[in-house]
C-alpha cells in the first residue's frame, strides 16, 4: 500500500535495517520479488516497483538479461540501456550478474529465468556458453535470443556489437602512418573465434597493413604475470615497437606491469587499448583507445528483442559506430 507502480524502493543495508535482518536476507527477498515481476533492478539507479504489478502472472512480459560483469562501465551501461528500453514498452527486465563464467552457473541462471517465464534472453555470449546443453536447447527450439557486444560463429542469432573492426583498423593506420610502429603485438583474454575478438584483430592487421601480427592470449588470472614477463623479456629484446591489448582493461594492467619493470610508456613500447572506459584516461600515460557507445548497444538490443517478440525480422548483425581517442600512450602529445 505505501508503494505505486515507479516508485523507488530502499536499499538493502536500509531494509536490513528496517526489518532487523542481515543484508543478505534482504537481498534474498529483493531478489525473489524482482522474478516474480513485482520490483525492477535498474543497475546503477535503483529498485523500483513494477508496472507488471498491475496484471496477473500471466500477463507480465518478462525478458532475461545475463550480464557476466555488471561491475565496470560497459556492464552497468550496457543493462541500464535495456532495462530502461524494455520497460518503455512495459517489458519486464530482470538482470542476472554472473561473475563465475562455468558452465554450471550459467545453467543455473538459465534455468531459474526459465522458471521465471521469459519470452527470451540476452547476453554477452563466451565459449563456455557453448557447452551449456540447456542453452543449446534453447537456440535449437527458436527461443528468442540476442548476442549483445559479441558473436560467435556458427550462430543464427542476433548479433549487436561495436564496429570492432573499423575501430581497430584506425588504430593501426594511426600507428603506422604516425609512430611508423612495424612490429606490433596482439593481447587477448579470449579466443579469436569470438567476433569481437576476431575483428579486433582483422581490423588492426588492416590499418598497419601486417599480414600476420604475434598473438598472446591470457585465458586465466593465474597465468597473466607468466604471459607479462614473457611480453616484458620481448620488449627488451626489441622484438615488439607496440602492444595493442584487447580491452582498456587488459591495457591498464600491462602499463601498470610495464611500469613495475622499468619499462616506460610510449618510450621504450607503444600502447593501445579498446573500449574508451574510465581508467583509461587517469592511469598514466592516459590510453589510446576506441570509444565503444554501449548505452546504445542496450538500446538497441532491447528494441530488437521487442521486434522479435513482435514476429518482426531484425538484421543478424548491427554494428554500432565507435570513436577513435588519441592519448599519450601511443607517443602523441
Amino acid at each position: 500500500n505505501r508503494y505505486k507502480t515507479g516508485d523507488q524502493i530502499p536499499s538493502e543495508n536500509n531494509l536490513a535495517k528496517i526489518f532487523e535482518v542481515s543484508r543478505m536476507t534482504a537481498r534474498k527477498a529483493v531478489d525473489n520479488l524482482v522474478y516474480e515481476g513485482l520490483l525492477i533492478r535498474v543497475p546503477g539507479m535503483g529498485t523500483y516497483v513494477a508496472e507488471g504489478i498491475k496484471y496477473t502472472d500471466g500477463d507480465v512480459v518478462r525478458i532475461g538479461t545475463i550480464m557476466f560483469d555488471i561491475s565496470d562501465t560497459r556492464g552497468v551501461t550496457i543493462s541500464s540501456s535495456i532495462a530502461r528500453t524494455l520497460l518503455e514498452f512495459s517489458i519486464h527486465p530482470i538482470i542476472i550478474e554472473l561473475k563465475d563464467f562455468g558452465i554450471d552457473s550459467i545453467e543455473r541462471e538459465i534455468k531459474r529465468l526459465i522458471e521465471y517465464k521469459v519470452k527470451g534472453i540476452i547476453i554477452p555470449p563466451r565459449i563456455s556458453l557453448l557447452q551449456s546443453k540447456l542453452f543449446m536447447r534453447l537456440v535449437n527450439s527458436k527461443f528468442p535470443v540476442i548476442f549483445i557486444d559479441r558473436g560467435i560463429k556458427g550462430f543464427n542469432i542476433p548479433v549487436i556489437e561495436s564496429n570492432n573492426y573499423q575501430g581497430a583498423k584506425c588504430l593501426g593506420k594511426h600507428l603506422k602512418n604516425i609512430h611508423k610502429a612495424i612490429n606490433p603485438l596482439f593481447v587477448t583474454e579470449e579466443d579469436v573465434s569470438i567476433s569481437s575478438v576476431g575483428e579486433r584483430y582483422e581490423g588492426f592487421k588492416e590499418g598497419i597493413e601486417k599480414e600476420q601480427i604475434d598473438i598472446i592470449t591470457i585465458v586465466s588470472k593465474n597465468e597473466r604475470e607468466d604471459k607479462f614477463k614473457r611480453i616484458i623479456s620481448e620488449i627488451k629484446k626489441k622484438k615488439y615497437d607496440a602492444v595493442f591489448f584487447c580491452h582498456d582493461l587488459l591495457a591498464v594492467s600491462g602499463i601498470t606491469f610495464f611500469i613495475q619493470n622499468d619499462i616506460q610508456v610510449p618510450r621504450d613500447i607503444k600502447v593501445l587499448g579498446f573500449d574508451n572506459i574510465a581508467a583509461s584516461d587517469y592511469i598514466f600515460p592516459p590510453i589510446t583507445t576506441v570509444e565503444q557507445n554501449f548505452s546504445k548497444i542496450g538500446q538497441t538490443a532491447a528494441l530488437f528483442m521487442k521486434k522479435i517478440l513482435d514476429g518482426e525480422k531484425v538484421p543478424m548483425v548491427k554494428k554500432i559506430p565507435v570513436k577513435l581517442i588519441i592519448r599519450k600512450s601511443c607517443g602523441c602529445e
